[in-house]
């Protein structure tokens, strides 16, 4: 009973998670706790038979929400630093029981898998290809007065872009790679061309390159790929400290669009604050109260057709969070809890990659890896609940589209 209710759950939540994501994003923590739900049902039911996720997933994810509360000792805001670390070790053991219910649960076939997840693309697409007919429409009825606005569907883009991956990563286990391309190829057009999110393009094509490279080294040296992104958390501070300042005020001197050049300037403020704190850092949580964060920078926005030359505006410094998961471990939790970041992105990538089964399905597993990374570190906060939840749904139909043998192999039991 416990198996078909987590897996009727699971492939409802994974059907309606694109479409969510677009009209209302910060509900997909309701689907994340409603399979939390049912997950315990199913861990409940195996008892110590349960298989668990691998020792090292939960020592070094179960480190952060540690790290964080011994931060409180010398953070800027104590009480804050504490709250979102418990916050933050509820969150990460509900993920980890989500997806360690996918591995014990009898598992869909991978066509169903396919067909739901394809079913929840399409939903999306025809959501998005309709503009306000229908999707600024029910906008208006859960947020009244909803006007559009720049970026309003960037969550749905990253959102969408991940699903994408799932979707790539079913169909090239049922052996058909030419649609998984196709779909892939589809996702990619409705971002650039109907949802504008430059972000979610440039992850887009970022994944496909490192699905490629794994392809062309049929996974040879997965360490190689394990270090790349380890090293890039690593050295984060330092790869935000060399970008070049951006023009505040001159449009003509800037050679990206406002919104990445501010997010330059965010992250360089970023790398001067965790050079003063490179050690500790600053406690958990603390970003939106960062010295100088809210400090107001004279700026002019992009042109457009009403101000060819731009208008002037203001932005902050450092808007509630770097928008940079690096960054922001870094920041908050000092070298330690970027050891722990990359030490997690490492074995991801050379542990949990390896399980995807044929080369084929590790390279879409690894892109799916790199990108969601990659969307982390170039938006939103490390902890926004709605985003942590996105991951581990989507971790969790990753599970249930690895061979049973092969995950079976990297975790442990009772």
């Amino acid at each position: 009973m416990f198996d078909r209710l987590f897996r009727a759950v699971m492939l409802a939540s994974i059907a309606a998670l694109p479409a969510v994501a677009l009209v209302a994003p910060m509900a997909i923590a309701v689907l994340f706790t409603l399979n939390a739900i049912a997950a315990i049902g199913v861990l409940a039911s195996r008892g110590r038979k349960a298989v668990l996720p691998p020792a090292w997933l939960i020592a070094v994810l179960l480190s952060v929400p540690a790290l964080g509360m011994v931060s409180a000792l010398w953070s800027v805001i104590p009480g804050e630093s504490v709250l979102r670390a418990l916050k933050i070790g509820l969150l990460l053991t509900a993920g980890m029981a989500i997806a360690a219910a996918a591995a014990n649960a009898t598992r869909p076939p991978a066509r169903q898998v396919a067909a739901v997840l394809l079913a929840g693309l399409a939903v999306a697409a025809l959501l998005t290809l309709t503009d306000h007919v229908g999707l600024f429409e029910l906008r208006e009825e859960l947020e009244p007065g909803f006007t559009p606005r720049r970026g309003i569907y960037n969550r749905g883009a990253t959102v969408l872009l991940l699903v994408a991956w799932l979707a790539v990563l079913a169909l090239l286990r049922l052996e058909r790679p030419a649609l998984a391309a196709s779909v892939y190829v589809a996702a990619g057009l409705l971002i650039a061309l109907k949802l504008g999110s430059g972000a979610s393009m440039v992850v887009w094509v970022l994944g496909a390159a490192v699905g490629a490279a794994w392809l062309l080294t049929r996974s040879r040296r997965p360490a190689a790929f394990g270090l790349v992104v380890a090293a890039a958390c690593i050295a984060a501070p330092l790869l935000a400290a060399a970008l070049p300042t951006p023009s505040a005020e001159n449009l003509d001197q800037r050679l990206l669009p406002s919104s990445w050049s501010h997010r330059i300037v965010i992250w360089k403020f970023a790398a001067k604050r965790i050079a003063e704190r490179p050690l500790l850092g600053w406690g958990l949580d603390a970003s939106r109260r960062i010295p100088g964060g809210r400090e107001l920078l004279p700026w002019r926005m992009d042109a457009d057709l009403e101000n060819p030359q731009g208008f002037m505006s203001s932005v902050q410094r450092m808007p509630l969070h770097p928008h940079s998961l690096a960054l922001q471990v870094w920041l908050e939790l000092g070298a330690a809890g970027a050891i722990a970041l990359a030490v997690l992105l490492h074995l991801l990538v050379t542990r949990g990659v390896a399980s995807g089964g044929t080369p084929e399905a590790q390279a879409a597993l690894v892109a799916l890896v790199f990108a969601a990374m990659s969307i982390s570190n170039i938006s939103y906060g490390a902890w926004q609940s709605w985003w942590l939840s996105t991951l581990w749904l989507i971790a969790a139909v990753a599970v249930l589209l690895t061979p049973r043998e092969s995950a079976a192999a990297g975790a442990g039991t009772r």
